[in-house]
């Protein structure tokens, strides 16, 4: 019974960025309004995950792991193309001010999009640095 929760702990950290030394875990997005996207190491490798929040604190998210080529988030991520099953493929380009232009291409027979309409720009969030 301890292996078994012991392993759930684990898991659970894991998951959750806690625990490890990922540069770059996965964060809350924030409550203003607003498109935002991150990039994190998570299960499965490299995360695009791309966040709509309403005036009303609505937020809805998708997520994908599915890239075209190898992505690194050591440097900003230019000209990387990730396809997002519900809505097609995505192709990032980050300036240096935090802010990250996408060009939308929808994949055929792609309708349950959550954006309507898919926003060209988005607002890259990325975890606070610990000060030592």
């Amino acid at each position: 019974m301890r292996l078994f929760l012991s392993l759930i702990i684990l898991a659970s950290a894991s998951l959750s960025g806690c625990g490890s030394d990922n540069p770059f875990p996965r964060v809350d997005f924030p409550s203003t309004p607003g498109n935002y996207v991150q990039f994190y190491y998570g299960v499965g490798g490299t995360i695009a995950e791309l966040a709509q929040v309403s005036p009303t604190g609505q937020t809805v998210t998708i997520a994908t792991s599915n890239w075209h080529g190898g992505v690194s988030l050591e440097s900003p991520v230019v000209n990387q193309t990730a396809l997002f099953s519900e809505c097609g493929l995505f192709t990032f380009r980050e300036t240096p001010d935090g802010l990250v232009s996408s060009s939308y291409q929808r994949v055929a027979l792609k309708s349950d999009c959550p954006f309507n309409p898919v926003p060209g720009q988005w607002k890259r969030i990325v975890p606070e640095r610990a000060s030592n």
